[in-house]
């Protein structure tokens, strides 16, 4: 069984994400406009003009059905 879903966020960053969960296996695709991010790390104005997209993908592994916090 494969569930997708889809999140999208257009202001600041532009960031948009893709996760994919198949059995125990999770994938998240996601890209923002790393500009305006570089901007607010370095506490400049955010420009988000030109557009300078960054694709980055994480992938996880269910190992157990325990809720993990600190």
């Amino acid at each position: 069984m494969v569930d997708d879903g889809i999140h999208q966020a257009w202001g600041g960053f532009a960031l948009n994400a893709v996760c994919t969960r198949t059995g125990n296996e999770v994938t998240i695709k996601y890209r923002f406009n790393n500009r305006p991010y570089q901007q607010w790390l370095r506490g400049e104005d955010e420009d988000a003009e030109p557009i300078e997209w960054v694709e980055k993908e994480w992938r996880g592994i269910k190992i157990s059905n325990k809720v993990k916090t600190q």
